[in-house]
C-alpha cells in the first residue's frame, strides 16, 4: 500500500492575484501558510478484481478508466497509467470550504501515483506544476496556482507569480513570531460549502474587463509583496490590521465574494475585539479567519458561539508520500 498526506492551506494576503487573467498581465503575489489539517490518500492493487474501486465523498466502481466519474482521479490515473486499484480518501476538514481542498487532493494524488506507478518522488516544483496542469490545463478549472504550490511546498511562504507563468517561492521565517501569531488566529466555520469555480469565473471576467477590479487586485498584490517580517516582529497586531485591509479590498472585486450574512459575522467579530480577518477561498461561505488578541478571544467566542471554532497550527512539510 502507498499513502500520501497533504496539508490544507490558509491564504492571508493577495488571494486572486494568482489567477492567470491577472498575473499574466501584472504579475501576482500571495502570502499563505499550510496548516496541520490534511487530506490522506491510499492506493493499492485490487486482489483478483479488475477495475477501479474509489472511495472519496462517495463510493464509485468503474470497470474502465474512461468511466471514472471523478474528473481529477480520471486525469491523474490516465497520466500515470493506473489500472485495477483501490483508492481511498479521508480528510480532516470538509471540501469546498475555502481551504484549498481540491488542489490538496490533486497534489496528494499526483504524489501518490508517481510513486506507485513510476517509483518516483517528484520534487516540490514538479509536483506543483503537474497538479496545475491537471486542474488548469486539462480540466480547465478557472483557478489560480497558489493552492497547488502551498500544498506541495508546505510552510509559511510568499509566492510570486510571474508574467511568464513561472513561480518563485520565498519561505518566510517568522521565528518566535510564529507561535505568537498562531495564538492570535481563530478559524471559524460558517457552515455550508460552495464550488469555487463559479465565483472565480466571475472574478476572472472582472479582472479582464473591469478597471476597478484590476485596481483592487493590484492593491492586494502589493499588500502581499510589501508584507514585512520586521514590522511583524515589532508589532504582531500588524498582521491583523493587514488582514482587515486585505478583506475590505478583496470583497469589492465581486459581489459574490461576501454576503449580508458574512458581513454581519465580521461586524460582530470586530465589535467583540477582533482586529482583522478574512473569508478563506474564493468567497461565498466556508471558513473565516480572524486575528484576535488572546485577551479578547473569550469575548469573540461568546459572540460567535453558534459557529464552530477549529484549532490549528502552521506546518512546514507539504505533501509527503511513502510505501507502507
Amino acid at each position: 500500500m502507498f499513502v500520501s498526506k497533504t496539508p490544507f492551506r490558509i491564504s492571508f494576503f493577495g488571494g486572486g492575484t494568482d489567477l492567470p487573467s491577472f498575473y499574466e498581465q501584472n504579475g501576482g503575489c500571495v502570502v499563505s501558510s499550510s496548516i496541520d489539517k490534511h487530506i490522506y490518500l491510499s492506493i493499492n492493487k485490487q486482489f483478483r478484481t479488475k477495475g477501479f474501486n474509489l472511495k472519496y465523498s462517495t463510493n464509485e466502481f468503474a470497470k474502465k478508466i474512461e468511466s471514472i466519474q471523478h474528473p481529477i482521479i480520471k486525469e491523474v490515473f490516465k497520466k500515470f497509467r493506473i489500472n485495477n486499484v483501490v483508492l481511498s480518501s479521508i480528510a480532516d476538514l470538509p471540501s469546498n470550504s475555502g481551504m484549498g481542498s481540491s488542489s490538496s487532493f490533486t497534489v496528494g494524488l499526483v504524489n501518490l501515483c508517481s510513486l506507485f506507478a513510476d517509483s518516483t518522488i517528484l520534487d516540490k516544483e514538479q509536483l506543483s506544476e503537474e497538479a496545475c496542469k491537471i486542474e488548469i490545463d486539462l480540466l480547465k478549472e478557472p483557478i489560480g496556482k497558489q493552492d497547488q504550490y502551498a500544498a506541495s511546498f508546505g510552510g509559511f511562504n510568499r509566492f510570486h507569480f510571474n508574467i511568464d507563468g513561472s513561480v518563485d517561492v520565498e519561505n518566510l521565517n517568522l521565528g518566535p513570531s510564529s507561535v505568537k501569531l498562531e495564538k492570535n488566529l481563530m478559524l471559524f466555520h460558517l457552515g455550508g460549502s460552495r464550488r469555487a469555480s463559479s465565483i472565480l469565473k466571475d472574478q476572472n471576467e472582472k479582472i479582464k474587463t473591469d478597471n476597478f477590479a484590476i485596481e483592487n487586485s493590484t492593491y492586494l498584490r502589493n499588500l502581499a509583496k510589501d508584507f514585512c517580517l520586521k514590522k511583524l516582529k515589532k508589532n504582531i497586531d500588524y498582521f491583523g490590521e493587514l488582514l482587515n485591509e486585505n478583506w475590505l479590498f478583496k470583497k469589492k472585486i465581486s459581489n459574490r465574494i461576501s454576503s449580508e450574512f458574512i458581513d454581519q459575522f465580521y461586524e460582530d467579530a470586530i465589535s467583540s475585539g477582533a482586529i482583522g480577518g478574512k473569508l478563506l477561498g474564493a468567497g461565498g461561505s466556508g471558513f473565516f479567519l480572524l486575528y484576535v488578541r488572546e485577551k479578547d478571544q473569550m469575548k469573540v467566542k461568546e459572540k460567535l458561539s453558534e459557529f464552530y471554532l477549529e484549532n490549528f497550527k502552521f506546518e512546514n512539510h507539504g505533501s509527503i508520500v511513502q510505501k507502507l
